[in-house]
Parts: structure tokens; sequence; C-alpha cells
């Protein structure tokens, strides 16, 4: 027989092992149906809400963001590839609304419209 202070010890790994096992099960099935193939997501982007690619670039956390945007609708979608899997896409954000300004000054006395 173990003694109580080491027996307790196990219990408590074990429970917080059963636990993330049990998080991870549930977890990575949804998000990796959201990922695709970048190319066939792209596609998909394109197909569906005549959306292309308008920006990439690799954030401070290592992984590649891809914008894609609409230009008539105003639509937009926001992808992350991993570094550790080039080919998959997975999608951060979404919206409508939207538009390129390339001359935007935050400091303009002017307001900006919300929308929201």
């Amino acid at each position: 027989m173990l003694p109580n202070k080491i027996r307790d010890t196990v219990i408590i790994g074990v429970t917080i092992l059963l636990v993330f096992a049990f998080i991870l099960w549930f977890v990575s099935p949804a998000q990796a149906q959201m990922c695709s193939n970048f190319k066939e997501g792209a596609a998909k982007l394109k197909k569906d809400y005549g959306e292309s690619p308008l920006f990439r670039g690799v954030s401070g956390h290592g992984y590649m963001i891809v914008i894609f945007f609409n230009p008539e609708s105003g639509t937009w979608t926001v992808g992350r590839i991993m570094p550790q899997n080039s080919t998959v896409m997975c999608p951060l954000d979404a919206g409508g609304d939207g538009s390129i300004r390339v001359d935007m000054d935050m400091n303009e006395d002017k307001k900006v419209e919300q929308k929201w």
C-alpha cells in the first residue's frame, strides 16, 4: 500500500490527465472541421464569397496570417497557417463592411462612423 501523500498525488495526476484527455477528445474534432487545405479553402472563399487573398504576413507568434477580401461586397476572412503544417489554413475571423484604406490617418479630427 502506498503512503497517503503519494497515493493522493497519483490520484490527482491521473484525474488531471483524464480531464485533459477528455477536453482534447471533444475540442480537436471541432477545430479540425473548421480547418482545411489552404488551396481548397481559398477556392471555397472565392466561390462562396468572391474573396481573394489581399494580405499575408508572419505574426509575432510565428504563424502566417492571410486576409481574404471582396472589395465589391466588403466581406473578409482572416486565416492562420501554422508552421508545423503549412498546407492547412484555419479561419480566425470573418465579417463584412470591410474597406481598404491605405491613406487612413488615425490622428484626423474627423469622427469615424461606427456601425455597431
